[in-house]
């Protein structure tokens, strides 16, 4: 059973309506509705609030977990063990000695949403979860595919300049030019890299010679979640 199907179950147990449920956990009914059919997942306090308006445990919804000591998935509570967090976090600049460039940093997010993954998330991607971080887009130069607000988890490459990170040409990659973060299609031409955009109100941007050191790739996106 899927966590959409869990929602569901759940909800016709409790004879509740999607505008119901939405206004006791404070989102949009169609919030509800893309939960129970799997196209987003609840997290971070709305997963906590629709878990208890359900009368149930955030286990429970996401996973099927019927443990009872496992209540929330916030406030120090211990994950299963087939379970990794993936915290969020943001792009800073510390200070550096004059003439220095800055080395980008990334800062955990005090308030920010903690997702909860399944191990078999990362094995079936072949990927490290300790080299996986989530970051929160601003802007709207990727929208439709990726909007204001949305969070993304990505694959941190082990070094972020451009001539050491395979690019797959196409793909969405989290990205910085001269320090600001960016969340971008990448393409490879013979002299540099193609930064794009998918809202058409944005031109493609071409970096190369000099200029490739104003960019810096920081790993490919593995998946988006749409905030409501």
């Amino acid at each position: 059973m899927s966590c959409g199907e869990r929602i569901t179950e759940l909800m016709r147990s409790k004879r509740l309506t999607q505008q119901e449920v939405a206004d006791k956990i404070g989102v949009a009914r169609q919030s509800i509705s893309l939960w129970q059919k799997n196209q987003t997942v609840p997290s971070g306090k709305n997963l906590e609030k629709l878990a208890a308006a359900l009368g149930t445990t955030s286990g429970y919804l996401l996973f099927g977990q019927t443990n009872p000591s496992i209540k929330t998935f916030d406030n120090g509570d211990t994950p299963p063990d087939d379970v990794v967090v993936i915290h969020e976090y943001r792009l800073t600049f510390g200070a550096s000695p004059v003439g220095v460039e800055p080395s980008p940093e990334w800062e955990l997010v005090d308030d920010g949403d903690d997702y909860w993954y399944k191990r078999t998330f990362f094995q079936k991607r072949h990927l490290n979860p300790d080299r996986c971080k989530r970051a929160r887009v601003s802007g709207d130069s990727m929208e439709p595919t990726i909007c204001d607000g949305d969070t993304f988890l990505f694959y941190e490459e082990c070094d972020s300049r451009p001539g050491c990170v395979i690019i797959a040409d196409g793909q969405i990659y989290a990205i910085s030019v001269e320090g600001q973060l960016k969340v971008k299609r990448l393409s490879k031409t013979k002299d540099g890299i193609v930064v794009r955009s998918d809202n058409p109100d944005y031109q493609p941007e071409i970096y190369s010679g000099d200029d490739l050191s104003k960019l810096r790739i920081y790993g490919k996106i593995v998946e988006i979640n749409r905030a409501f």
